[in-house]
């Protein structure tokens, strides 16, 4: 992706990626529906429930992801909701042409803003879930 072509989705509110987001390369895990990456598993919290009051909307309008694989499976098994929709997880890397992360909140947890077109699903896998 040219830096032309790299633009926001138009529901990320002004100064969203944060100041200090980072565009380097790297590896990331994410909690995905079933044992296959698809569209739907890469779709923002705040799209998917716009009525909800968040704390920050610009982390609410990236995507949640996990540096340690580790710290994902924690949350999967402290969330029981969390743990009934999302089956699986996958891992990817964040590429500079993928659009910017930052680490947010505890742990391994990293927000990724990703770039109009950029279509992440393509770029995970499923992995086998251990612990």
């Amino acid at each position: 992706m040219t830096e032309a072509e790299r633009e926001w989705p138009e529901y990320y509110p002004t100064d969203c990626p944060k100041p200090g987001a980072r565009n380097d390369e790297i590896g990331a895990y994410r909690a995905i529906k079933t044992d296959t990456p698809a569209p739907d598993d890469f779709i923002p919290v705040i799209i998917l429930s716009p009525e909800r009051d968040y704390k920050d909307i610009c982390e609410a309008s990236g995507l949640s992801v996990f540096s340690d694989v580790q710290d994902l499976i924690r949350k999967r098994k402290r969330l029981p909701g969390f743990r009934k929709l999302y089956k699986s997880i996958a891992f990817g890397t964040i590429t500079p042409d993928s659009g910017l992360h930052m680490s947010t909140g505890k742990d391994s947890h990293i927000t990724w803003w990703v770039y109009v077109g950029f279509q992440p699903h393509v770029y995970f896998k499923a992995i086998p879930m251990e612990g």
